[in-house]
């Protein structure tokens, strides 16, 4: 499992974020502008599955991500890893930042995703599936 951002300007970080960019583009997941950070389940150099994550910081902090596994990978555990990753990265950065911090799910799979995101305690609010993670 990686961690990279956009403004990470190796050649191994830039390679990961145009790698996930096409995974989730090869499954027609539409990433807009604010999504800058990625986790991702390498086999070699293939990547298995990936999280974006779009930050957004107000009165709140927010992180939207988004999840996609290539299909020959699907059904091992590897979106449930992301999503407790992602969980874990924004209560901890809320925790740093001693910031209200929540984790929205942009959901294009429902019968995949949904089942997954209320077994953490996610709820609808709005478009978005949603989970405190530090008051």
């Amino acid at each position: 499992l990686v961690h990279v951002r956009y403004d990470d300007e190796s050649e191994a970080a830039t390679a990961l974020v145009e790698g996930a960019e096409s995974a989730f583009e090869a499954a027609g997941i539409d990433l807009h502008s604010n999504y800058d950070e990625f986790f991702v389940i390498l086999s070699g150099d293939s990547i298995r599955a990936a999280a974006a994550l779009a930050v957004t910081e107000d009165e709140t902090l927010s992180y939207e991500f988004s999840v996609v596994t290539m299909p020959t990978f699907r059904r091992q555990g590897l979106t449930r890893l992301l999503v407790e990753e992602v969980i874990r990265y924004a209560r901890s950065m809320g925790a740093e930042l001693d910031m209200e911090t929540w984790v929205e799910a942009y959901v294009v799979n429902p019968e995949a995703m949904l089942p997954l995101l209320k077994s953490f305690g996610f709820a609808l609010d709005g478009k978005y599936w949603r989970l405190k993670v530090q008051s």
